[in-house]
């Protein structure tokens, strides 16, 4: 146990290292040797354990939205990952969508962005599209809040007090593609309380994709101080047509919701967080489903920094 602990110290001082002065692993020619690397459903990744350390212990990350997005992705879809992070949804979704479908994989911090090319690279994916870009309402110059202690944790917006910050671009999904000729079958949006932002410059996408499935992350918290408002952002996927599903880690199990009893749940006074699946079609079937045989999770806070 105590060499366990040394080993992770030490992984945990390599990355933070790498991670604070925005260096990746494709810098690195013997970065296989000194960066931690696990197979996480059948993929082989590079996993920075300031960012999720869980995934970095244990292999696992949300498996029960791992499961619903498997449930959802299929052959020749086309899916927008939208925050990115090191690519575990990634490369999940370029082994589901096969070499028909495609992946495209906005993430703009440089040292993410690092560690998602080399774990694409690493499993030969060619149906990936990486675009070190924010997605946002506007399409231009922004700044992007860095945090030192999880990289998973940079945000766009907000009142970031002594937070470090790089200048990056972001763009509106609605220019980037264009909907006439583009279909777009499946969209993870985790950006760290610009979901909102991010969900106002794709309209256009979600009209013209009648099939569209979504998951998103809700942090009602870090979307008030984004400038959003949680209830607005939840009545946009109504309006857009999507019945909205809860996707509770901590009871393993997918329920219809409301928005009522999302803000309820999950007020801004708190820094609890869930993940929401968005369908268009009938989606009874994940009515309090129960799925006991995933990793039980504990409940999620996030704290504002």
């Amino acid at each position: 146990m105590a060499n366990d602990d040394m080993r992770l110290n030490q992984v945990r001082s390599a990355t933070k290292l790498l991670t604070r002065y925005n260096v990746g692993p494709p810098q690195f020619a013997l970065s296989h040797l000194f960066l931690p690397r696990r197979v996480v459903e059948g993929n082989r990744m590079y996993v920075n354990p300031t960012n999720n350390l869980n995934l970095f212990l244990t292999g696992l990350y949300e498996p029960l939205e791992t499961e619903l997005v498997k449930t959802h992705v299929g052959n020749g879809d086309t899916v927008l990952d939208v925050g990115a992070n090191i690519g575990y949804y990634t490369v999940l979704c370029a082994k589901l969508v096969g070499n028909q479908g495609k992946v495209y994989a906005f993430e703009p911090d440089t040292a993410n962005f690092s560690w998602l090319e080399r774990n694409v690279k690493m499993n030969r994916f060619d149906n990936v599209v990486l675009v070190r870009k924010a997605v946002s309402n506007t399409t231009g110059a922004a700044r992007l809040h860095l945090s030192e202690r999880n990289r998973g944790a940079n945000s766009l917006q907000g009142s970031m007090g002594s937070r470090r910050s790089i200048e990056i671009e972001a763009i509106r999904l609605s220019e980037y593609f264009d909907p006439s000729e583009t279909k777009v079958d499946f969209i993870k949006i985790d950006v760290e309380g610009s979901e909102f932002a991010a969900l106002q410059g794709m309209q256009t996408l979600l009209r013209s994709n009648a099939n569209l499935k979504i998951v998103t992350e809700f942090w009602p918290a870090g979307l008030e101080r984004s400038g959003a408002d949680p209830e607005e952002y939840l009545e946009n996927l109504l309006s857009n047509g999507f019945t909205i599903y809860e996707i509770n880690e901590g009871r393993r199990e997918v329920s219809a919701t409301s928005t009522g009893k999302l803000l309820t749940d999950y007020s801004t006074e708190g820094g609890a967080y869930t993940n929401l699946l968005c369908l268009r079609e009938d989606g009874g079937a994940f009515k309090n489903q129960n799925y006991a045989r995933y990793p039980l999770e504990k409940p999620r806070n996030r704290q504002l920094s």
